[in-house]
C-alpha cells in the first residue's frame, strides 16, 4: 500500500511518525513522510521518502515571543499565535501536501496534521488514519491532555467534556486556515462551524495511539477499534 503521512510541528512532534514510517515500511509498505524541509534529512537517514512542506514550525516554536508565551503558561495565548502562525503558511503546506499526497492510497497524520490531512483525504478521495502521540479520544477515565493535572476530580462526564473542550480550543484556533486551504487550494466548502470530528472519514478506520498502556493505561470506554500500541521509537 502507498501511505503518506503527515508529520508537522517540532522535532517532538515529527519523530515519533519517521519511526512509525519505518514500521510500516518494514511490513512492506510504501511510505512518504510529507514534513517541513528542515526534518527531510532525518526522514532520508532512515529510508524514508520525504515531500516537504515549506516553512520551519521548530524555529517558530524555539522564536523568543513563544518561549515567552510558554514561560507564562498561558495555552490561550499560545493557541493565538500558533494560529496566526499557521494561517500564514497554510496555503503553501496545502499546496505542497496536494502534491505530496496525489497517488496515495492512504493518509496517516495525528494532531499536527490531523486538519490538513482530513481535507487532503477528502479532496483526493482517500481513507484516512488517525495516529496520536496522547490521549485525544473522549474517555471519562481521565481529563483532556491540556488541562493542568492538578484539576480536581469531577467525574467521567466532565472528564468526557473535557476531551470535547480540548478539541474544540485546537480547532477554533485551526478553522480560520483550515477554511483558507479548503477554499483557495482544495475547491472544498468549509468544515462544519464545531470542526471535522463527526466526519465519516474518522469512523472507517481504527485509531492508533503510539504510547505505552503502562503509562497511560488504555481507558476501558474506548471501543475496540482504538488501538494503544507502545510507543514509535526510533533505534
Amino acid at each position: 500500500m502507498h501511505i503518506a503521512i503527515i508529520a508537522l510541528g517540532s522535532r517532538g512532534d515529527v519523530q515519533p511518525y519517521v519511526a512509525l514510517g519505518v514500521g510500516l515500511k518494514a511490513a512492506g509498505h510504501s511510505v512518504r513522510l510529507v514534513t517541513h524541509e528542515n526534518f527531510a534529512p532525518l526522514a532520508a537517514a532512515h529510508g524514508l521518502e520525504a515531500h516537504t512542506v515549506r516553512g520551519d514550525v521548530q524555529a517558530v516554536a524555539e522564536s523568543e515571543e513563544m518561549r515567552a508565551l510558554l514561560a507564562k503558561g498561558n495555552f490561550l495565548a499560545i493557541t493565538r499565535f500558533t494560529a496566526q502562525a499557521a494561517k500564514q503558511a497554510v496555503q503553501q503546506w496545502a499546496e505542497d501536501g496536494l502534491a505530496a499526497c496525489r497517488g496515495v492510497e492512504l493518509i496517516v497524520a495525528g494532531i499536527g496534521g490531523l486538519f490538513i490531512g482530513l481535507a487532503l483525504a477528502e479532496k483526493l478521495d482517500v481513507p484516512f488514519m488517525q495516529a496520536y502521540l496522547v490521549p485525544f479520544t473522549p474517555t471519562g477515565e481521565f481529563p483532556g491532555v491540556l488541562l493542568p493535572v492538578a484539576l480536581p476530580r469531577l467525574g467521567g462526564g466532565f472528564n468526557r467534556l473535557s476531551h470535547r473542550l480540548v478539541r474544540q480550543v485546537m480547532w477554533q484556533g485551526s478553522r480560520a486556515a483550515d477554511n483558507v486551504a479548503r477554499r483557495q487550494v482544495f475547491d472544498l466548502p468549509p468544515a462544519p462551524l464545531v470542526g471535522p470530528f463527526g466526519s465519516e472519514r474518522l469512523r472507517r478506520l481504527p485509531v492508533l495511539y503510539g504510547f505505552s498502556s503502562a503509562v497511560v493505561p488504555r481507558p476501558a470506554d474506548w471501543d475496540t477499534n482504538t488501538h494503544v500500541t507502545g510507543y514509535w521509537f526510533l533505534d
